[in-house]
């Protein structure tokens, strides 16, 4: 089965949400995902964010408006374009580009599974978390191995949807993937430094509860 084949109906299912009450959303979401696995091992080239541009830096953008001028159909520049419209408050503008980089890349390439995991990012930093989970399910199945972003990236999502239970499942399987990074106060404090507020709280309270679980505080 081609990966396209088997996200088939996990799209179909996804189309199905927005029409069902708050629980029932939460429920249906959860069965989007995948049980955690032990470990996730694989590095994702994909997985790479951009240099995020200002909201106010102009000289940036011109560079930026200019590779898109030449190579119109540059998915990193996309990404880093709808990423840029973001800082802007241009969110719907952004999702049109997230749309464009994701429809331009090649089917099956390391650029279309860049501009699923990216997308999933931008809609994170807009607080659709549920959509956000979507689009890094796409990312892990054309990945189609266990990338290493995965357990984190999702437990942070279902943590901030409300999905406790699932979210902590997820962490778990984090810190089983690299303990030194996710598992340790010190790791984690150097891991999201750069972070942004909502993705450090977030990373700290599945943190805290992880080891509120694990040692029966």
């Amino acid at each position: 089965m081609s990966n396209y084949a088997a996200w088939a109906p996990i799209a179909m299912l996804a189309a199905l949400l927005a029409a069902l009450p708050a629980r029932a959303q939460q429920e249906a979401a959860a069965a989007l995902l995948p049980v955690p696995q032990d470990e996730y091992y694989d590095r994702d080239p994909a997985a790479v964010m951009p240099q995020i541009i200002g909201a106010d830096d102009r000289k940036a953008r011109r560079n930026l408006e200019m590779i898109l001028d030449y190579d119109p159909r540059n998915v990193e520049a996309r990404v880093t374009h709808a990423f840029h419209l973001l800082e802007r408050g241009m969110n719907r503008h952004a999702e049109q580009e997230f749309g464009l980089a994701i429809n331009m890349a090649r089917r099956g390439s390391v650029q279309e599974r860049h501009a699923y995991w990216a997308h999933g990012w931008g809609l994170f930093r807009t607080g659709e978390y549920r959509r956000a989970l979507e689009r890094w399910r796409q990312a892990e199945v054309l990945h189609g191995g266990r990338p290493d972003w995965v357990p984190w990236t999702y437990a942070l999502s279902l943590w901030m949807a409300g999905d406790r239970e699932l979210a902590v499942d997820f962490w778990r399987a984090a810190v089983r993937s690299d303990a030194e990074r996710w598992g340790s106060s010190k790791g984690l404090a150097r891991e999201i430094q750069d972070w942004s507020p909502n993705q450090r709280l977030a990373a700290e309270a599945l943190h805290a509860e992880w080891k509120r679980r694990l040692t029966g505080s």
